[in-house]
């Protein structure tokens, strides 16, 4: 069985979805980092607190560090990293728009989801037909075998979709 790719060429990118990636990506980034850098932080205080310092004066600004550290810092890494996510998706997109317009989009190959080749061999999931060998083992009587799907493109078509319209139009 032949599997058919299809070639498909990525001529733009939406400013505003990447923008949306970039700020999602950016946001759980920022706070995921922030969220590091308040427990070094907390770490580093604890080992201040054990060299020998006061520890009635130590106390009541340890609790307020730690407590304003652990809310504050997380979340405004996330919203550093939100705002350099729009940035950097709004700059990623705009400059492969721009060269993609040039010099041609990135081209992939997908394969037909109904004729991607399974893990199951080709005997289990439909009989042979006359033109295929029947190097595999013969289905035991009464297995039930799903119909083979009829292919969604013709297999002569190497027409391409059409493109989507530029970026600045």
């Amino acid at each position: 069985m032949r599997i058919m790719t299809i070639p498909y060429e990525i001529k733009r990118v939406g400013l505003f979805s990447a923008v949306k990636a970039g700020f999602l990506i950016g946001a759980i980034g920022g706070f995921l980092l922030g969220l590091v850098g308040a427990l070094f932080g907390l770490m580093a205080l604890d080992s201040i607190a054990q060299m020998g310092v006061d520890p009635d004066s130590f106390a009541e600004v340890f609790e307020f560090v730690s407590a304003g550290m652990l809310l504050f810092f997380p979340l405004t890494t996330a919203f550093g990293g939100a705002v350099a996510g729009i940035i950097g998706g709004f700059l990623g997109a705009a400059i492969y728009n721009t060269g993609a317009r040039f010099w041609g989009g990135l081209e992939v190959e997908l394969t037909d989801p109904g004729q991607a080749p399974s893990r199951q061999t080709t005997a289990a999931r439909r009989p042979p037909s006359e033109t295929e060998p029947t190097s595999a083992a013969p289905l035991p009587s009464g297995a039930i075998v799903p119909p083979k799907p009829a292919p969604k493109y013709p297999e002569t078509s190497s027409q391409k979709p059409p493109s989507t319209p530029p970026l600045f139009e």
